[in-house]
């Protein structure tokens, strides 16, 4: 017997080991498994013959198969408890059951963080009771943002532009559940989530990952995160703006502010973060959270936000504003529409003129809305491949030479936008003289 073997074997004897009362499945098990890797190991034949005299061998041979069985489980999405993990189907299948939904939210931006308490009913109405004192009210069906500022008794009523109506239903409300809709929830494992286990599911779809808690016992979502991706094409990521009351009042103490962003399917300008906590499933809201009729003893202010689809006339009376307040030249280049560094001076030199800072503000904003309408219209172009532009160093008037051009679904010519900001068709690619 070789120096190895007598270690071998002394340390196999050193071993405690309690028999089972099943010996014979155990000898069974036990001499499967040995034979199995004896057959493996042809020049090494006394090791073996050594393992099968001692009582190591029973322990070996048990751990081996109960660690073998239990791997197996687990990569076919069974717990070591033998239950199966629930499939993302029967997650998606109790959130359409359910009614309502209360959660609280956390979005982090540049490591600033907004928090609030969130309301959702059947209907898709939304109520969000935020950290500062401000509840907001989103209708989408009638395309209403309803703003309530209680230390302040104010109220504004903010009219979007329609799209198609969303349908009822939770699941087609809470957005992040239509990305596992589009790519199924992959069932990635286990993970402790306040003192207790959850299924771990994630979907990943451009500019966004997302990350689902569940509860094994409900199949009920318990945390949510959403990781949005900055992209960094200037040329499709989501055109936003905004403006605050105290610049056109003088007001540092106003606090009336909006901000805007349109589309966003392609990307963000900066990451973000948005986590869903402490959900109630099916709890009782009262309806009357989701009312958008302002108290009596508030003062209301509305802004609508333009009620037709976005088109080629916002364009133009986009580049209206922006050759009035440029001495006449187009933008150099078609993001900087939407670049507020540059357009927000100009909003503000055009519409504050220390009379009425409200309507002022309320002028402000509606021409800011006409601005991010045009770059929706852009964006749509430069998504699809067809935009181009040519604007830079022309004025307005000075030329009929083509500014701006994209390709028609409706007749597959180009709508082509001149310098006198005519609009015409051009069967090929407009060429600059």
């Amino acid at each position: 017997m070789s120096d190895y073997e007598k270690q071998f074997e002394s340390f196999a004897h050193r071993v405690k080991f309690d028999d089972t009362p099943d010996c014979r499945h155990r000898d069974k098990l036990e001499q499967l498994l040995l034979e199995n890797f004896a057959s493996r190991r042809p020049q090494q034949p006394n090791i073996w013959r050594i393992i099968l005299k001692t009582r190591f061998s029973r322990f070996a041979a048990a751990a081996i198969i109960i660690i073998g069985i239990l791997f197996g489980l687990h990569q076919f999405g069974v717990r070591i408890d033998g239950t199966a993990a629930a499939s993302w189907a029967d997650v998606m299948e109790k959130i359409d059951k359910a009614r309502s939904v209360i959660y609280n939210q956390t979005a982090e931006i540049k490591s600033v963080k907004y928090t609030n308490k969130t309301y959702v009913n059947e209907d898709g109405l939304l109520r969000a009771e935020q950290d500062y004192g401000r509840i907001l009210i989103l209708d989408p069906n009638n395309g209403i943002t309803f703003n309530l500022m209680p230390n302040e008794k104010k109220a504004t009523i903010v009219t979007h532009r329609l799209g198609k109506k969303k349908e009822k239903g939770l699941q087609k409300y809470l957005e992040w559940l239509s990305s596992f809709h589009e790519k199924e929830g992959k069932y990635i494992g286990t993970e402790i989530v306040d003192g207790k286990e959850t299924y771990v599911y994630f979907s990943e779809i451009p500019f966004r990952k997302i990350t689902v808690w569940v509860d094994p016992k409900t199949s009920l979502p318990v945390r949510v995160e959403q990781l949005y991706l900055p992209n960094t094409n200037p040329d499709i990521i989501a055109p936003q703006m905004s403006l605050d009351m105290k610049e056109f009042s003088g007001d540092a103490n106003s606090g009336l502010g909006y901000g805007f962003s349109i589309s966003g399917s392609m990307g963000i300008g900066d990451e973000m973060k948005i986590t869903m906590t402490n959900f109630e499933w099916d709890a009782p809201i009262d309806e009357s959270l989701f009312s958008t009729i302002p108290p009596a003893d508030y003062s209301v202010e509305e802004y609508p936000f333009a009620a037709s689809d976005p088109n080629e006339k916002t364009l133009i009376e986009a580049f209206v504003f922006w050759t009035e307040m440029s001495d006449g030249f187009f933008p150099d280049n078609i993001n900087d529409l939407g670049d507020p560094n540059k357009v927000k001076p100009m909003l503000i030199k055009k519409f504050r003129k220390d009379g009425d800072p409200k309507a002022e503000f309320k002028e402000a904003i509606a021409k800011m809305n006409t601005i991010l309408e045009a770059l929706y219209v852009v964006q749509e172009q430069k998504v699809g491949g067809s935009w181009g532009y040519a604007g830079d160093g022309i004025r307005l008037g000075e030329t009929n030479e083509p500014i701006c051009w994209w390709k028609s679904e409706n007749t597959g010519a180009y709508r082509v936008i001149y310098g006198d900001l005519s609009i015409g068709d051009s069967s090929e690619i407009p060429q600059q003289e």
